[in-house]
């Protein structure tokens, strides 16, 4: 009897250590920061990788942004941006600001994002004014349900952007 009682103290000891390291763990892992990090990589990991429906499935469909791009416009400019490339590179400066409201709903990523790749001209047009631009690009986040990792984008910001976005929508625009 005495060793049976034994392992169980030793069982549940175990299980308790188990548990406080899962929530020592976990708990910050499931923060809205880290939630919307995960998000921003994700969408720019996806663009790297040609996965257009993981980019569309990561905007919000109350997308909106400077250009007057809807969700499904985003879509195919990033679609029609991504085609022009054989092999693409996506660099996020490391100097990123990350900004969270109070509540965890909105968040609010600015960073400088280069893109490198050859392809067509219009992809080599996209890569000499991102290695020339010097502006942050501004994605705005949003969190509509309970889980942390849940973010979508709403909007995308960058002043310099505006010329390379028109030829892209032109582009779209004569398929």
């Amino acid at each position: 009897m005495h060793r049976i009682a034994v392992k169980r103290e030793y069982l549940i000891g175990v299980g308790v250590v188990a548990v406080l390291f899962a929530l020592t763990i976990g708990v910050p892992w499931l923060s809205a920061e880290r939630g919307v990090d995960r998000a921003w990589h994700g969408l720019l990991d996806d663009i790297e990788g040609n996965d257009i429906e993981n980019v569309a499935a990561v905007i919000d469909a109350e997308y909106a942004d400077a250009w007057g791009l809807k969700r499904e416009e985003v879509v195919k400019v990033v679609e029609t941006m991504r085609r022009q490339f054989l092999t693409c590179s996506i660099t996020r400066d490391a100097g990123r600001e990350r900004t969270v409201s109070a509540d965890n709903r909105r968040a609010t990523i600015r960073a400088v994002v280069r893109v490198d790749g050859t392809g067509s001209p219009v992809a080599q047009m996209i890569v000499q004014a991102s290695q020339q631009g010097e502006v942050r690009t501004t994605f705005e986040w949003v969190r509509r349900s309970w889980k942390p990792w849940d973010w979508t984008l709403v909007r995308i910001e960058n002043p310099q952007a505006g010329p390379g976005v028109r030829r892209l929508q032109r582009e779209l625009g004569s398929r």
